[in-house]
């Protein structure tokens, strides 16, 4: 349950599909708060063909929605997340835009930045690694 005020500030956020909106939402409505759920509570979700979720032709834009919407997170929301959280958002956003094209320069200075401030030897000499295949390869 948020706020209306909060909603009005805010909106929704317009990603493919509105693939993550709602996503989004969770964690702009919030205002930075904490959310509070209901662990045991039981929900039925139907998948088909029909729906967003069950298509496998939209992908494409559905790693897109996605990489769009982790590099927001990335941008604007890091700090409220531990540090294997964040590694994880990292790593995915480089996931999920290489699905759909390669980072440039921009993205690779910016990912190697947080590696850096959010430093773990491991993830941060993968990371390296990455960039140069990046770099060499075709």
């Amino acid at each position: 349950i948020f706020s209306k005020k909060a909603y009005q500030l805010f909106k929704f956020k317009n990603y493919p599909l509105a693939w993550h909106s709602d996503d989004q939402a969770w964690l702009d409505f919030s205002e930075n708060l904490p959310i509070y759920t209901i662990n045991e509570s039981t929900i039925f979700i139907r998948l088909s063909n029909i729906n967003i979720s069950g298509r496998k032709d939209n992908e494409d834009i559905k790693n897109r929605a996605t990489a769009a919407f982790i590099k927001n997170i990335l941008k604007n929301k890091l700090r409220y997340f531990s540090k294997n959280q964040r590694l994880a958002l990292m790593f995915g956003f480089e996931v999920f835009t290489k699905r759909i094209r390669k980072l440039d320069k921009n993205e690779w200075i910016f990912l190697i930045y947080l590696y850096s401030i959010n430093f773990k030897f491991v993830p941060f000499i993968k990371c390296q690694r990455r960039f140069f295949i990046s770099i060499f390869s075709k």
